[in-house]
C-alpha cells in the first residue's frame, strides 16, 4: 500500500459519519487486498450479543450474502472460536485465524459449515478497532483459500492507520511531577453508527519526585521478564510503543506482544491504566 493509497484510505476514515461510508471503506479494502469479503461488526460485551454488522464483497451476489449473514446472526457467539477469542480480551495488531486454529477446529463449527464454506472462506484476519467495558468493534478481512491468508507485512500500513484513527489514550507530561492522561472511552465518530456517545476521561497524576521504576517490587508483584521490565520503565517515562521499539531496538510487533503479557499480568487493559497502577507505588 503506497502513500497515495494510504492517503485515500485515511481520507475515507476521516469522513466516516454514516453507514454508507463504511461500505465504501470495505469495498476499497476488498479491491486492494483481493479478498472475498470484508466485515465490520460490533458486539455488546455486557450481553455477549451482536449489535451491529455490515459486510461487503466484490464477487458474491448481494441476496446470497445477506442470506448467509442472517444465518450468521442466528448462531451462538460461542460456536465461533475466532469471534470468541477476539472478544475474550483486548489485543494489539492483527489476529490471524491460521495462527490460532487448525483446519479441523474451524471446519467442525456451524459457522464454517453454514457461513464460511458457502462463501468459499476458511481463515481470515481481524483487528479490534475499539475494545472497552461495553463494546468490541472488529474489522475482519476474509480471503478465499485460493487467495491465501493475509500476512502482517501486507496489513501493517492498514494497522498503522486504524491504530491512529482509533487511538484512545494520550499521556501528557506538563512537568516532572505532573501527568495528564486522556482516555477516549468511546470512539469520536462511531456514536453516529453504533449509537454510542464519546466520553473523555481526564486524569491528573502528581508525584513529589521523579518517577523511579520499582523493579524489585514489580518483580514480586507481577513476575515481569527482563524485557517486560525495560518496556514498563519506558512506559513510566511516557514513551510510546513506537519510541520503545526504537529505544530498545526491538520490532514493534515484539513490543506489542510483550505489552499484552504485561496487561495480562497486571490485569490492566491500556497503557494509561498501567502507568497509573505503577504510580500508586511511587
Amino acid at each position: 500500500m503506497n502513500l497515495i493509497e494510504q492517503g485515500a484510505v485515511r481520507g475515507v476514515l476521516d469522513k466516516i459519519q454514516h453507514i454508507d461510508d463504511w461500505v465504501k471503506f470495505l469495498e476499497y479494502l476488498n479491491h486492494h487486498f483481493n479478498i472475498q469479503l470484508s466485515q465490520l461488526l460490533a458486539v455488546d460485551l455486557e450481553v455477549q450479543a451482536l449489535s451491529f454488522s455490515i459486510h461487503h464483497s466484490l464477487n458474491i451476489d448481494a441476496d446470497h450474502l445477506n442470506q448467509v449473514a442472517l444465518t450468521n446472526i442466528r448462531l451462538e457467539i460461542d460456536d465461533d472460536p475466532r469471534l470468541k477469542k477476539s472478544l475474550s480480551a483486548p489485543f494489539q495488531g492483527w489476529m490471524h485465524d491460521s495462527q490460532h486454529f487448525t483446519e479441523q477446529e474451524i471446519n467442525q463449527t456451524q459457522v464454517y459449515q453454514q457461513v464460511l464454506q458457502p462463501l468459499n472462506i476458511q481463515f481470515g484476519s481481524a483487528i479490534q478497532l475499539v475494545y472497552d467495558q461495553k463494546i468490541c468493534v472488529i474489522l475482519a478481512l476474509l480471503p478465499s483459500p485460493d487467495r491465501g491468508v493475509l500476512s502482517d507485512a501486507e496489513l501493517q500500513p492498514l494497522y498503522d492507520m486504524t491504530l491512529s484513527y482509533a487511538q484512545r489514550t494520550k499521556i501528557m507530561i506538563f512537568d516532572h511531577d505532573l501527568f495528564l492522561t486522556l482516555d477516549l472511552l468511546l470512539p469520536e465518530k462511531a456514536h453516529k453508527i453504533f449509537g454510542l456517545r464519546p466520553v473523555v476521561l481526564a486524569t491528573f497524576s502528581g508525584i513529589k519526585q521523579k518517577a523511579k521504576y520499582q523493579r524489585e517490587l514489580y518483580t514480586q508483584l507481577f513476575m515481569f521478564t527482563p524485557v517486560e521490565h525495560k518496556i514498563c520503565e519506558q512506559l513510566l517515562n511516557a514513551s510510546s510503543p513506537k519510541e520503545i521499539s526504537q529505544t530498545l531496538d526491538i520490532k514493534p510487533d515484539t513490543v506489542r506482544k510483550h505489552l499484552q503479557s504485561i496487561f495480562t499480568k497486571t490485569r490492566t487493559h491500556r497503557q494509561s491504566e498501567l502507568v497509573q497502577l505503577f504510580m500508586k507505588f511511587l
